[in-house]
């Protein structure tokens, strides 16, 4: 069995008709998966220190994108998948938008219960995600551990996305990856 991160970009997507029906929502588009779609997903192979996206740099819709990580997943349902706040966002919004498209993803990841699925910020700090107590981004893990930030914020993707500037997306996202390898691998046996 292998180990590998994964982590997701989203954008807005039709949030203008999702308004009209639901006019009280203080819901962001970009962050709900309703109302966002997936750009970017980026795999990290903990064993090879090799990572990729798959996005719209290399694929031309989200169908397209789900489609192909469903191939990347196919037969690792039994690794050990690594995410950051992935319990609360990534699986959720991947699980919503791939039903929304009739992609059975789920029989490609581990459960959010499983011990498979090992969620940096809610397994391992106890962070729950829009908390003001025990939470913190990646951004603020990095500076805590490491003593930098990092080269880009999740909050530019929408921007990105609306200049079709996915080759930022990407960059965004392998940086995002490649940091939450780093910090699960420093980290790992003082969770054990």
């Amino acid at each position: 069995m292998s180990e590998y991160v994964i982590d997701i970009e989203s954008a807005p997507w039709n949030y203008e008709d999702y308004k009209e029906q639901f006019e009280s929502s203080k819901k962001k588009p970009g962050l709900h998966a309703i109302i966002s779609q997936i750009v970017c997903i980026g795999i990290h192979e903990i064993e090879s220190n090799h990572s990729s996206v798959i996005s719209l740099s290399n694929c031309d819709t989200e169908t397209a994108i789900l489609d192909a990580f469903t191939i990347a997943m196919k037969g690792r349902k039994a690794d050990t998948m690594i995410t950051f706040n992935g319990k609360a966002f990534d699986v959720p919004v991947l699980a919503i938008r791939a039903a929304k498209h009739g992609i059975p993803l789920k029989k490609c990841l581990p459960d959010n219960r499983s011990p498979r699925h090992i969620d940096i910020y809610a397994d391992w700090l106890g962070g729950k995600w829009q908390s003001d107590i025990a939470s913190c981004s990646l951004d603020e893990l990095s500076w805590t551990l490491y003593g930098e930030c990092k080269k880009s914020n999740g909050n530019q993707v929408a921007k990105w996305f609306s200049e079709g500037d996915y080759d930022a997306i990407d960059r965004h996202c392998l940086d995002d990856i490649k940091l939450t390898a780093r910090i699960y691998n420093d980290l790992k046996e003082c969770f054990r």
